[in-house]
């Protein structure tokens, strides 16, 4: 079995209970796993920049991440 490791980071108190609200106990750790997991394959990708510069400038939201990079794939194909 491969070793798991851990993440660490601070959260302003109403966004740290917001979460304990919303997600049900026990699921934090399997929900900030998918995500991380996301976040790899997308930085893994031709865009990360861009997709760092998004998510550190709060521009723009989770749902929308996907959306965005689609819409640039689907113009550089029109372009190229």
């Amino acid at each position: 079995m491969t070793p798991l490791h851990k993440i660490s980071f601070d959260l302003d108190e109403e966004t740290f209970f917001a979460l304990q609200k919303l997600i049900p106990h026990g699921a934090k750790k399997k929900m900030f796993a998918a995500v991380s997991k996301d976040f790899v394959r997308i930085l893994s990708g031709e865009y990360r920049e861009e997709f760092l510069g998004m998510v550190i400038s709060g521009d723009v939201h989770i749902e929308d991440y996907m959306s965005i990079l689609t819409k640039k794939q689907d113009k550089e194909k029109e372009d190229g």
